[in-house]
This record gives structure tokens, C-alpha cells and sequence, in this order.
């Protein structure tokens, strides 16, 4: 019986280690968002990207997300140009509204 309330308790305290894990490693991606756009601000422009930082808090993006975005992605979220990047799909749809 010892070993089972042993185990269960070793059990309960690695759930509450992964726990905290998963917070803090979320709280580290959120920082790093932040820091990457500022960054990336720094190279192409202040606020080019760091303007989007609250449509990404907004839908829980965070920078594993951004680095494997693919434009339909960027235009879900409503961006249709980051920093020197038109994305494709935009420019595609306003060619089409202009030709009617």
C-alpha cells in the first residue's frame, strides 16, 4: 500500500512539474515573441512588425507559430503586408477588386 500512495504522489508532483513547465515555457514564447518583432522592427522599420504584437496575443500566436507562417496565415489573421512582404494572396484579391 505504501508503494502505491509513494507512486501516486510521485505521479501527482510530475503533473504538477509539467504543469508548471508548459506555463512557463508558454511565458517564454509570448517574451520571445515580443523581443523577435522588436527585433525585427529594429532591422526593417519601428513598428513594422510590432504592431501585430496584439493580433497575435489576441489569437495565442506565438513565435514557433510566426517563424512557420505561410501567407494564407498572415491573412487569416487579417496582415495583409509585413514589413517589406505584400502577402500573395492580398495582392491576388485586390488585383481581382480592381478588374471589376
Amino acid at each position: 500500500m505504501q508503494n502505491f500512495v509513494n507512486t501516486k504522489i510521485a505521479q501527482e508532483n510530475q503533473a504538477n512539474v509539467n504543469a508548471v513547465t508548459n506555463m512557463n515555457t508558454i511565458g517564454l514564447h509570448k517574451s520571445y515573441t515580443k523581443q523577435f518583432l522588436a527585433d525585427l522592427d529594429r532591422e526593417y522599420g519601428a513598428n513594422t512588425f510590432t504592431k501585430y504584437l496584439d493580433v497575435f496575443k489576441g489569437q495565442e500566436v506565438d513565435i514557433l507559430d510566426i517563424i512557420n507562417f505561410k501567407d494564407s496565415d498572415w491573412i487569416i489573421l487579417g496582415i495583409e503586408k509585413v514589413g517589406p512582404k505584400t502577402m500573395s494572396g492580398v495582392t491576388s484579391s485586390q488585383a481581382n477588386n480592381k478588374a471589376k
